[in-house]
């Protein structure tokens, strides 16, 4: 965008470049910088965003928009009587909540909840940026009333990494946000239906092998054969309505087995339990896959 406010000193061109977001004045044709790190408006010469700060560059939408305005100072009640310092300080404090939040206090506990949520999770940014857009969303209409914080941000993030194609479990997700799991599963699928996303995902179950191996401390090899025996499983047995995440484990506890006893010396053991836990998957879960797989292995050979 040029300005032609004024000329280069260097080669009196008018092509003066101004850079908003750094506050720098360029000159296109020689490259002197002018004006460095000038303070100005923001909004002037940008297109207007719906979470831009008044001066600075543009805000992160989980950080709540604080308005400017002016604060009324109260000195004597309806009565006409003189206000103690500690009740007008207490007065003064409530002007500042209702100026800055009005009537979106609720979306600003939620926004604050979000930060400290995402920050204990350690959401990557582009998960973060599209979990917060269906929170406000879901403020904007109301969804939130009724419902907990937790469940709303859990659901909100779990449709972000499901948007992403990204695996993220519900049972382990209810557990980092310390909230039940059918509180997130309820709200998932208000705010899939009433904001109207689409999440066409199935996570197959050979997606999970490679993190429950890592959980485990698997060896390589177990991980690519439980990989190939899954592939192989699916395509002769139907697996529709079974959890992936109990026929990855037991498909890497049916290797580990069998590579346990060929060569104990290079393969440690893998207990049920262990794998178990790692697929927040029950036990019973667990050997009822395993006895499926061990059937198609043993007829495959035959």
């Amino acid at each position: 965008m040029y300005q032609k406010l004024y000329k280069c000193p260097e080669c009196g061109s008018d092509k003066i470049i101004y850079l908003h977001r750094e506050g720098d004045s360029v000159c296109s044709y020689c490259g002197l910088v002018i004006d460095e790190k000038k303070v100005v408006d923001s909004r002037k010469g940008l297109k207007t965003g719906a979470y831009r700060d008044s001066y600075g560059p543009t805000q992160a939408p989980w950080v709540p928009k604080k308005d400017r305005g002016s604060i009324i100072v109260v000195k004597k009640d309806t009565a006409d009587r003189n206000i103690t310092a500690k009740k007008r300080h207490q007065i003064f404090r409530w002007q500042k909540l209702q100026r800055l939040y009005g009537k979106k206090k609720s979306l600003v506990v939620g926004l604050a909840l979000f930060r400290k949520i995402t920050k204990q999770l350690s959401t990557p940014e582009n998960i973060k940026l599209d979990a917060i857009k269906i929170f406000i969303n879901a403020s904007e209409k109301k969804l939130i009333i009724g419902r907990t914080y937790e469940g709303i941000i859990g659901s909100s993030i779990l449709i972000a990494y499901r948007i992403n194609n990204h695996l993220k479990s519900i049972t382990e997700l209810s557990k980092e946000i310390s909230t039940s799991r059918k509180k997130i599963l309820k709200c998932y699928e208000i705010l899939i239906r009433e904001l109207k996303i689409k999440v066409s995902i199935n996570f197959r179950p050979e997606e999970y092998v490679s993190r429950f191996c890592s959980e485990v401390s698997a060896d390589m090899e177990i991980e690519k054969k439980a990989i190939e025996i899954i592939k192989k499983f699916r395509n002769k047995v139907n697996t529709l309505g079974k959890d992936p995440k109990g026929i990855a484990v037991a498909a890497i506890y049916f290797v580990s087995e069998m590579e346990y006893e060929k060569n104990p010396e290079k393969y440690e053991k893998i207990t049920q339990k262990e794998l178990a836990s790692t697929g927040s998957v029950t036990e019973v879960t667990l050997r009822n896959r395993c006895k499926e797989i061990k059937k198609y292995y043993f007829q495959s050979k035959n």
